[in-house]
């Protein structure tokens, strides 16, 4: 059964049966009556800035009145309630012996967590060359740093000026070979 068949499945179901256009459809039934939030259960009652409550299928109807050609039955639209405004986030004074703001700790907390993905990336590229025998064309070298550490073009340079101040690599013709302080720092824990 395709989805077309289960869209007109369910609007049969909802709408009912369609009458012939020659002959007037009986007026549809009022809508059921909307609970109030006294009427529900605790559970059930709207949270401040929720969404409101769905009627329940099986909720007691109001009785309906016939409807007349003069005065068609319409249901008066749903109360709302206005939005309660969240009271703003007082300021806390910062005294002598007061710990940090948490802005500064996280600044402190991202600074570490990228000088460990740094230190992470460096090692794992010399440890990469040297598995490739301690020499390795540099494109291959900036590859393998762009496909596994997401670190390439400028962060790659950087990287490979910081490698050879320390000392850990040589950089002759194209080719990018690990020093023995460089296989010592990439086996360290």
């Amino acid at each position: 059964m395709g989805l077309r068949d289960r869209l007109k499945q369910v609007l049969r179901r909802t709408l009912g049966p369609v009458a012939p256009s020659s002959v007037a459809a009986p007026p549809a039934p009022a809508p059921p009556a909307r609970p109030t939030p006294g009427d529900m259960p605790p559970r059930e009652r709207a949270q401040p800035g929720a969404a409101p409550p769905t009627p329940a299928t099986s909720a007691p109807q109001a009785p309906s009145t016939p409807a007349t050609a003069s005065s068609p039955a319409v249901a008066p639209p749903p109360a709302t309630e206005a939005p309660r405004a969240a009271a703003p986030p007082t300021p806390v004074a910062q005294g002598e012996n007061d710990t940090p703001d948490t802005s500064e700790k996280d600044a402190a907390n991202q600074q570490d967590k990228i000088e460990r993905a740094r230190t992470r990336a460096r090692k794992g590229v010399l440890k990469h060359i040297q598995s490739r025998g301690g020499a390795l064309p540099m494109a291959d070298a900036h590859d393998h740093s762009e496909r596994r550490y997401f670190i390439a073009h400028r962060g790659f340079s950087d990287m490979m000026e910081w490698w050879l101040t320390e000392g850990y690599i040589r950089y002759e013709e194209g080719v990018v070979t690990v020093t023995e302080e460089g296989a010592a720092y990439a086996t360290a824990p």
